[in-house]
């Protein structure tokens, strides 16, 4: 089904390079620090056909700090959002937390602030926050910490990134 969804979402202009000049601009100015690629309702834009990579290859993987690779990527019809991809791709790791899923999530969050508070943050379109950290090259995480809180730090983890429609700074603290 994810399938489905993704190739009626993004797959439909078969490689086709479209204009997108503000999205291309605000990625080209992200992927000067960190590698990025396009997406669109967080489902990657460029399927593996379209980019005649095997299985396993596409995705977040596909992400580039390659200015040219970027204006090429990013000028897909359907893309709409700057995603990064966390873990050693960017040396970034989010503890995302859901706030809609539950007055424990808030609590949760309002107990850690000691520590959450001391890093970069942004607000999403859901309401909740990623707090962002540097990522502990050869640390393992687990997927999720408490309920509504997820950690993403490799693997298929990546989040969509400022300037991307509903998404802002909430912290301006550096990682």
């Amino acid at each position: 089904k994810q399938r489905q969804t993704r190739n009626a979402l993004c797959s439909g202009n078969s490689g086709e390079p479209q204009m997108n000049d503000e999205l291309i601009q605000q990625a080209l100015i992200v992927g000067a620090k960190y590698p990025v690629f396009p997406t669109n309702q967080k489902i990657p834009c460029w399927s593996n056909k379209d980019l005649d990579l095997p299985a396993g290859q596409g995705g977040y993987k596909i992400a580039t700090q390659d200015p040219d690779e970027i204006r090429r990527l990013f000028s897909h019809k359907n893309a709409t959002e700057i995603a990064v991809p966390m873990g050693t791709m960017s040396g970034l790791l989010c503890v995302d937390v859901d706030l809609y899923k539950g007055e424990g999530t808030a609590e949760w969050m309002a107990d850690n602030q000691h520590w959450l508070g001391s890093t970069r943050a942004h607000k999403t379109r859901s309401g909740g926050v990623h707090y962002i950290f540097k990522h502990v090259t050869g640390e393992r995480f687990p997927a999720t910490i408490a309920p509504g809180v997820d950690i993403k730090a490799g693997g298929t983890g990546f989040v969509c990134w400022p300037p991307t429609k509903g998404y802002s700074l909430f912290n301006k603290k550096p990682i």
